[in-house]
């Protein structure tokens, strides 16, 4: 079962298996950018 958010009289249920995928794909691809970048300075450097 995921979170229950309510909002007024509305009620939302959020896919927390579905969060934690995505949330994980967020961090890999910071993780990539971070790599990326890091070998542009290291190209910078010579």
């Amino acid at each position: 079962m995921g979170k229950l958010v309510y909002d007024g009289k509305s009620v939302y249920e959020i896919d927390e298996d579905c969060l934690r995928k995505k949330e994980e794909r967020e961090r890999q691809k910071e993780m990539e950018w971070q790599r990326k970048e890091s070998e542009k300075n290291k190209n910078r450097r010579r």
